[in-house]
């Protein structure tokens, strides 16, 4: 009889034991945010593959390399982004039907640079600009009852020339 209590005793221990590693390591995964990089990891897979985008769209992303090189691109000259467009758009027999733009050009920081944007894409109808919205919520009260309401707080838009 005394053996069986100490086996149980050891299954115990054991439980404890195993309880005591998931833990810990269930809280070193959550202190170094695992979970989301492995989330984003498994997506990366998924889509960010040949055959995840048709061969009839093309994706011209801002890089890490190129940020290296031209720092933020909220400071870049935006005459880059009317030689881009004016490139795709040089040849009308092969230019993209869409251009889709997923930067908000908001306020101006170059005079002639804007100028230049404003020109470029007033001369192209297939140029389709980013703009933002900002919600925000509120919390509110009816009777015993609290409700979370969102409402737009504000809005990022293309400068009122590019607009």
């Amino acid at each position: 009889m005394k053996s069986f209590g100490n086996n149980r005793k050891k299954e115990y221990l054991i439980v404890c034991l195993i309880s005591f590693v998931i833990a810990t390591i269930a809280g070193i995964m959550a202190m170094f945010n695992l979970p989301g990089s492995l989330e984003y990891m498994a997506k990366d897979n998924l889509y960010q593959h040949p055959d995840a985008i048709p061969s009839n769209i093309k994706i011209i992303a801002i890089d890490e390399e190129t940020l290296a090189e031209l720092g933020p691109y909220t400071d870049w000259n935006r005459g880059y982004f009317a030689d881009l467009f004016e490139i795709l758009n040089e040849d009308p027999e092969n230019a993209p039907l869409v251009i889709g733009v997923d930067v908000v050009f908001s306020g101006t920081n170059n005079d002639e640079a804007d100028e230049r944007l404003v020109d470029v894409c007033s001369r192209y109808d297939n140029i389709v600009l980013a703009s933002s919205i900002t919600f925000d919520s509120y919390l509110y009260q009816e009777g015993d009852t609290y409700y979370s309401a969102q409402y737009v707080s504000g809005e990022g838009k293309p400068y009122d020339a590019l607009a």
